[in-house]
Order: C-alpha cells, then structure tokens, then sequence
C-alpha cells in the first residue's frame, strides 16, 4: 500500500516534469504543458500540506539530506526557505511527542521505584573506584542526542539492489533505538493518501476548488446532495 513518505517525492516529479515539457517540445504539448503547470502551482507550489515533507524525511533512506538536494533542484528562489520551514516544523513536532511520551515515562517509572535504599560503600583513597568517581566529577557532562537527532545523525539506508523496502517495518524494527520518533513516524506515516477521479487529475479545465468549499461540513454536503436529489426527482415527474 501507498505510505505517505512518497507523496512528497512524486510532487516533485510531476512539477519536473510540467516544467520540462513547457519549455521544450512541440507547441502543442507546450502549451498543455503550461495549463497543467499553472493548475498544478495553484495547489502545490507554495501551499502544500508540510506533514508530507516530514513524512519524507522520516523515510531512512531520504532524511533531511535527501530533502534539501530536492528542493535546490528545483531552481526556486525561495527553495531555502521551504527546508527551513519543514525542519523547524519536524523538530516543533518532536518536541510535542517527547513532552507526551516523557511525562509517560517518568510516571511508569516512578511507579516502579521501590522506597528500599542502600548505603553505598565509600572506595578507599587511591583505588581504581576513587579515581572513577574523580574522574567523572571532573568531566563535563554531554548532553544526549534526542531520538530525532540521533536518526538524522545516522547514516541513510540503502537498500540493495531489487529490495523491496517497506519503511513500516523498518520502523517497527527500530522502535526501541527510536523510542519516540518510532511512534511519530507510526502517525504520520498512517495518514491516508487521498485519490480523485482521473477525469478530475487530468482536465485541463480552470477548476479550482475554494476556501468554502473546502470548509463546507458533512451536514450541509449531505443537505446539498438531498436537495440536488429531490430537485431531480420533481423534475422527472413532470416530464
């Protein structure tokens, strides 16, 4: 099945594509070319939705990397500013999920902590234990990379030639190394992939859908199609 991780990559296809057989070709396919390309831009140039960029980034084998060589191939002006704006939504996304799934945590655990302490044996001057304890004290703690940036610090996958990559079970197969990003990536990557008729993809006609009828709600559709059907129903009883 269609995972979004690959919504975003075919976008970028097809506008390569558009661009291409606009400014190359006979005149005919030129100037189809041109009509798609302008229909598409309507929708997808400036406004698509950014959960599909995340969603390629969360396949291992594209990660921010793979976004970023996309986006300067396509020889937009403001291509910076989209990457920008999908890693500041990716890392604002994270940080929602870990706020859940730490708070998650830190209850389990304290559930499971026992009052039962023990006093711990002090090491002898001079000793191996000594030294440790020295040393460490001494030592600047690192802070530990997050999930998310431990998973864009590793290197991409690749799979081999003919693989037939699924990336849920990659990320089921991770999901201890990724305690959070795992459930996160299982949301996003769950999102269905809306289909339309291919009448509909394909017309060249200027078409576009609006504001309103985007936020119409499923009461007043349902209202619109019973009405549009009593109307026809009165006009087949009087013919």
């Amino acid at each position: 099945s269609v995972t979004a991780n690959v919504v975003f990559e075919e976008i970028q296809k097809v506008r390569n594509h558009l661009h291409a057989h606009s400014v190359a070709g006979n005149d005919y396919i030129r100037s189809l070319a041109i009509k798609m390309q302008e229909k598409f831009d309507k929708y997808w140039k400036n406004d698509y939705n950014v959960l599909f960029a995340i969603a390629f980034v969360l396949d291992p084998r594209s990660k921010l990397g793979y976004l970023k060589y996309v986006l300067e191939n396509l020889n937009e002006r403001d291509e910076m500013v989209q990457y920008e704006k999908v890693e500041r939504s990716l890392h604002e996304l994270y940080a929602e999920y870990k706020n859940v799934y730490a708070t998650y945590d830190k209850e389990n655990e304290n559930a499971n902590n026992t009052n039962v302490k023990f006093e711990e044996e002090r090491p002898s001057a001079f000793s191996r234990d000594a030294f440790f304890t020295y040393y460490m004290s001494s030592v600047s703690p690192q802070v530990p990379l997050t999930d998310l940036e431990a998973y864009l610090t590793d290197p991409i996958e690749r799979p081999r030639p003919n693989e037939n990559f699924c990336i849920l079970n990659w990320w089921k197969a991770n999901e201890i190394k990724y305690r959070v990003l795992s459930k996160m990536a299982r949301d996003i990557l769950a999102i269905p992939i809306s289909t339309v008729a291919s009448e509909s993809s394909f017309n060249t006609a200027g078409r576009i859908i609006n504001d309103y009828r985007c936020s119409t709600t499923p009461e007043t559709v349902e209202a619109l199609v019973c009405t549009q059907s009593w109307i026809r129903d009165e006009d087949n009883s009087c013919e």
